[in-house]
């Protein structure tokens, strides 16, 4: 075989390498149903991650604007008192979870539990007959207790938790990049698609 020929083959080999992994990122979409992930973000991590998930499902995403609580008001100075509201008001109140069989709430972890703009929108809508991935961002990883108390705001207002996904926004004390949490969001994308396919 001439050398033209084994740097074809290779070329052709990587290629069909590259379509075969686009294809599995592609595939990772929930096979029944239109999906609507819900993020509320105010460092930038959670929206990374829901919009890498997006990418990967195919979704669409919804933002919610958390009226009292800009990020400008969440830095904490020192022996300051904070600036957040943990009962706020929010932008939209509201999305069309009619058309969505397949719901993702993407959502930073404050106090042991979702930030005030989620746990608002959880507040004003129902989710009955829903399959609800959580997704959450967190500094620290919450334990089992936590993490049901959180499954049962969803619960409580007719959803049905078919999984539970947390990224750490942190490693040994360090911030992840952006690009990290992106990363971390793909990776889990295959299992929320499968979480929303066995939860029927």
């Amino acid at each position: 075989m001439h050398c033209s020929n084994i740097v074809k083959s290779f070329f052709n080999m990587a290629m069909i390498i590259s379509i075969l992994l686009s294809a599995s990122i592609v595939s990772a979409a929930p096979p029944d149903g239109k999906t609507l992930i819900v993020c509320s973000s105010y460092t930038g991590n959670t929206k990374v991650a829901c919009e890498a998930i997006q990418m990967s499902l195919g979704a669409t995403v919804l933002e919610l604007k958390d009226v009292k609580n800009p990020p400008e008001n969440l830095k904490m100075e020192k022996d300051a008192k904070p600036k957040w509201v943990l009962d706020t008001e929010i932008e939209p109140k509201s999305a069309d979870l009619a058309s969505s069989d397949c719901i993702v709430l993407g959502s930073p972890i404050w106090m042991a539990t979702l930030a005030p703009a989620m746990r608002k929108f959880i507040e004003l809508n129902r989710f009955d007959g829903k399959k609800i991935i959580l997704l959450t961002t967190t500094n620290a990883s919450l334990n089992e207790e936590q993490r049901q108390k959180i499954k049962s705001l969803v619960t409580a207002k007719g959803g049905k938790v078919v999984g539970y996904y947390e990224i750490l926004a942190q490693e040994k004390k360090v911030e992840k990049t952006k690009e990290q949490i992106k990363a971390e969001a793909l990776k889990i994308a295959p299992a929320i698609s499968k979480a929303f396919a066995a939860g029927t």
